[in-house]
C-alpha cells in the first residue's frame, strides 16, 4: 500500500490536534486521530515521535485503573520509539522516549541506559548543552540519590550555575529527600 506525503496544511492541523491532547491529557482519541492517518499518510520521525508520546502518556494516564491496557500503550510507544532509534541512533527525543517506556515498566537499568544517550546525543547539538535534569529525576525515580543529586547539579553547572529553574529544581529535591542543610 503506498502512503502519501502530508500536506503542509495538513501537518499544521494534526499538530494542533496534538498540542490540545497534551494540554488537555486526552491522548486516547488523539492517538485514534493519528493512527487513521499513519494509514493513509506518511509519518517522518517527528510525527512518529509525537504519536509515542502520546501513547506513554496514556498509559500513565491509565496504569493505575487498567494496567494491562497501559501495557499495551508503552508496548506501542517501545515499538515507535525504537523504529525510530533503529532508523536514527542519534535521536534524542525517541530514545528519551524509550527512557520514560522503561521507567514506567520499572525497569531503571535500561532506563538510565537510554537517558544517558540521549543526554550525549542532544549535548553534541551547538545549540542546546543542558539537559541532565530528566537524567536526575530517573535515577532520582529509581533510588540512586546520590546520582540523582550529581546529575542535578549537573544540570545547574551546565546552564552556569545562576539559572533559576535548575536551582529550584536542585532545592526540591532536596527538600524531596529531606536534605534541608544542602538546601
Amino acid at each position: 500500500m503506498l502512503h502519501k506525503p502530508l500536506s503542509k496544511k495538513l501537518r499544521n492541523e494534526l499538530m494542533k490536534i496534538i498540542h490540545g491532547a497534551i494540554a488537555n491529557m486526552r491522548y486516547a482519541p488523539t492517538i485514534k486521530i493519528l493512527e487513521s492517518y499513519r494509514r493513509e499518510f506518511i509519518f517522518d520521525d517527528n510525527f512518529l515521535y509525537r504519536l509515542g508520546l502520546l501513547y506513554d502518556h496514556q498509559a500513565a494516564l491509565v496504569q493505575k485503573t487498567n494496567p494491562q491496557q497501559a501495557d499495551l500503550y508503552l508496548k506501542y510507544a517501545c515499538d515507535i520509539y525504537a523504529d525510530i532509534v533503529k532508523r536514527n541512533t542519534k535521536n534524542f527525543f525517541a530514545l528519551y522516549g524509550l527512557a520514560r517506556v522503561y521507567a514506567h515498566q520499572g525497569n531503571f537499568k535500561k532506563t538510565i541506559k537510554y537517558a544517558k544517550r540521549a543526554y550525549c546525543e542532544k549535548n553534541k547539538l551547538p545549540f542546546n548543552q543542558k539537559g541532565a535534569l530528566p537524567v536526575g529525576g530517573f535515577y532520582e525515580r529509581s533510588g540512586d540519590l546520590k546520582s540523582a543529586e550529581r546529575w542535578y547539579k549537573k544540570e545547574l553547572k551546565d546552564l552556569g550555575g545562576n539559572e533559576f529553574g535548575a536551582i529550584m529544581n536542585l532545592l526540591a529535591f532536596y527538600n524531596r529527600t529531606k536534605q534541608v542543610q544542602k538546601a
